[in-house]
C-alpha cells in the first residue's frame, strides 16, 4: 500500500479514482491508498495503522460517483481480510462521515 508523498498529491489522473471523487475527497483533506491491484480508495489511515477507506456498494472498487450508494471499510487486519462495513446512501455522506470522524481522533 502507498500513500501520496505530500497532501498535494490527490490530485486528478494518478489514482484509479474518478475525478468528481478525487474533487470532493481533496476539499475534506483526505488521503488516498494505492492497493497496487489497478484499484485504488480515499481513505484515513488510522491509529493502529489499519485502514479506512470509502468502497462502492456496486463493486469492489472505489465509487465513481457521489450519489452512488458506498460503505466505509474498516479493515481490521494487513491482510484485508477482517473489516467492519457502514454503508450509507451516498458516496458524499460516507466521505463527509469519514473526515468528520478522522477529523475528531
Amino acid at each position: 500500500m502507498s500513500r501520496p508523498r505530500d497532501p498535494e498529491d490527490l490530485k486528478r489522473g494518478w489514482w484509479n479514482i474518478t475525478d468528481e471523487i478525487i474533487d470532493f475527497a481533496s476539499k475534506l483533506k483526505l488521503d488516498a491508498i494505492a492497493t497496487g491491484g489497478g484499484v485504488d480508495y480515499i481513505g484515513v489511515q488510522l491509529d493502529n495503522g489499519m485502514w479506512a477507506v470509502v468502497g462502492s456498494a456496486e463493486d469492489a472498487g472505489s465509487p465513481d460517483r457521489l450519489s452512488e450508494p458506498a460503505n466505509i471499510n474498516i479493515f481490521l487486519d494487513e491482510e484485508w481480510n477482517r473489516f467492519i462495513v457502514i454503508e450509507f446512501r451516498s458516496a458524499k455522506l460516507a466521505l463527509e462521515h469519514l473526515a468528520v470522524t478522522h477529523s475528531i481522533n
